[in-house]
């Protein structure tokens, strides 16, 4: 996390184990993601669905054991990561972080944290901090390229997609207007193909523009996540002051 301050790391890392622990404490324990391959994890979720999305992820999180909400607010005045993965012996939590008006790129960052914990990356009270948005790839160090390889395989089948473009050059609208017709041949959601498209080309901001034309429209995602959240979690055992905690950071009384 190299754009933070040492206080800045450290006021993070204390917000996510304080949420972290809460999490695990007002969910069920399960067998979490750990040693599970992507190929594994893909094909039970295909066992229902015909693609690998968001809501497939946050059902298999929670499934396991794994709590997985969207941040709602932040120990520092601008919002410093993408998400978080908080370990507490040998349960994990995924905290999401930054906002998005799709559910692609979302699905994408949960994909790329449950690669982190299905690898091993994160163990007893150990903490990942994503600063950077994973759908956009990254040079970073050796464990962000394998959740990467784990999200892409997760997500599409394999860590190293084909994607055949028939043009060198290609706007929103063409992007959108491509993935939207082949996606359903390849069993992948249509936001997911063109973010692949956009790590493989470098065509991040297209990828992103092409969304509005992929999806009915723009609507935040995080309310979804939570709602989600909100049924999962028993807060009965949490105390008072644990709940409102909670409910503040994951924004309830606005879901």
């Amino acid at each position: 996390l190299a754009e933070c301050s040492e206080g800045d790391r450290s006021a993070l890392n204390s917000f996510g184990a304080s949420v972290g622990r809460a999490l695990l404490w007002a969910s069920p324990p399960g067998p979490g993601f750990i040693g599970m391959k992507a190929a594994e994890l893909r094909a039970l979720l295909l066992t229902d669905n015909s693609v690998v999305d968001l809501f497939g992820l946050l059902s298999a999180c929670w499934s396991v054991g794994v709590p997985a909400v969207h941040l709602r607010v932040s120990p520092l005045p601008t919002k410093s990561m993408h998400a978080m993965v908080v370990s507490n012996g040998d349960r994990q939590a995924i905290l999401l972080s930054r906002d998005a008006s799709y559910p692609a790129p979302i699905a994408f960052t949960l994909a790329h944290e449950i690669g982190h914990v299905a690898l091993g990356h994160v163990r007893n009270a150990d903490i990942i901090i994503d600063a950077e948005d994973p759908a956009k790839g990254t040079d970073g160090d050796e464990e962000e390229r394998e959740a990467d390889r784990y999200a892409l395989e997760l997500l599409m089948g394999t860590a190293d997609p084909e994607i055949h473009i028939n043009f060198d050059t290609f706007n929103s609208a063409e992007l959108a207007e491509v993935v939207l017709r082949v996606a359903p041949n390849y069993g992948i959601e249509p936001g997911t193909l063109a973010l692949a498209v956009a790590y493989r080309r470098n065509a991040y901001p297209v990828a992103m523009a092409a969304m509005r034309f992929i999806y009915p429209g723009p609507a935040p995602v995080w309310p979804v996540v939570n709602r989600i959240a909100a049924r999962q979690l028993d807060f009965s055992d949490l105390g008072e002051e644990t709940t409102e905690f909670v409910g503040r950071v994951l924004g309830l009384a606005d879901v």
